[in-house]
């Protein structure tokens, strides 16, 4: 069990609530948190902008700029209560 103290959870919580906020403001993209697989299997990093579709055919293209990386990790025992 990985332990993580939660004054770091929430550290990084604020941290990505400013960094989206700067840079939603800075060019009105909204704003995506990305895995750290994704990160790293398409090259992508925070402020990036990305293009995602809904549709199969990728008609109904919207942008996005990364606002973090998220790394997937176990939540503590009684972190959520």
């Amino acid at each position: 069990m990985i332990r993580v103290p939660c004054r770091h959870v929430v550290a990084g919580a604020i941290v990505a609530a400013i960094a989206s906020a700067a840079l939603q403001a800075a060019d009105n993209l909204p704003s995506i948190l990305i895995s750290r697989q994704l990160s790293e299997s398409e090259h992508l990093a925070t402020g990036d902008v990305v293009r995602l579709s809904d549709s199969a055919d990728g008609s109904r293209v919207q942008q996005f700029r990364v606002a973090g990386v998220m790394s997937r990790r176990r939540i503590p025992r009684g972190w959520a209560r």
